[in-house]
Order: C-alpha cells, then structure tokens, then sequence
C-alpha cells in the first residue's frame, strides 16, 4: 500500500472514530440517568436504541446526499480552478504585451494626453 492510499485510510478511520465517539457520548448523556446499576434499565436501553439509529438514520442521510453533490460540487471546483487559470494567463500574456509594447515607444512620443482643441483644461478661479 502507498504511503498516499495509506493516509487516506488512516484519515477515514480516524473520521469514523470521531464520529462514533460522538454519537456514543451524545447518547449516552441523554439516556443514561442512573448509574448505581450494573445493567442498562428497560427505559434506558429504549432510549439508547432510539437516538444511536436516529443518529445512524441522519449520518446515512448526508452520506447519500454527499455522494448525490459531491461529484456536481468538484465538477463546478475544477471549472472555477480552470477560469480563475485562464483569467491568470490571459493577464500574464497582457502584462507580457504591455512589457513588449512599452519598449517600442518611438523616442520624444509619451504617454501624456495632449491637449484637445476647444476644451478648457483650466480650473476655475
């Protein structure tokens, strides 16, 4: 296995264990009253049924959902990736022509604007 392929396993379980421990402290806290017995009482093991699949139920629901977006989202990722390149060589290539252009200004010709006949380039008084 590559180290790249084994990153990414080691990221997914950690995920996994993240994800368990939540639901595992979330249920816990909300069902578990009474800890003066060894055994899980009726009403307690109801509750923990309940809130583990509700929240099992709920993770399944976005998982489905993000595989449903998922490739849509990197889809639109990658054309942005693409554009904002685009954008990023076409004002390189200008910047280019601008650096090129800029030595080819005959001698005595500048970048002034002249003055144009019938406008008065005077402020007021």
């Amino acid at each position: 296995m590559d180290p790249a392929q084994f990153q990414a396993n080691l990221r997914n379980l950690r995920d996994f264990l993240q994800v368990y421990n939540r639901l595992t402290e979330h249920c816990f806290s909300r069902c578990v009253s009474n800890m003066n017995y060894r055994y899980l009482t009726r009403e307690e093991e109801l509750c923990l049924d309940g809130c583990s699949g509700k929240l099992i139920n709920a993770n399944h629901r976005i998982i489905q959902k993000f595989a449903e977006v998922g490739p849509y989202a990197k889809m639109q990722q990658e054309q942005q990736r693409a554009a904002e390149q685009a954008a990023a060589d076409a004002a390189a290539q200008v910047a280019q022509a601008g650096a090129a252009g800029a030595t080819d200004i005959p001698a005595g010709v500048s970048d002034v604007p002249q003055a144009v006949p019938g406008v008065d380039l005077q402020l007021p008084a």
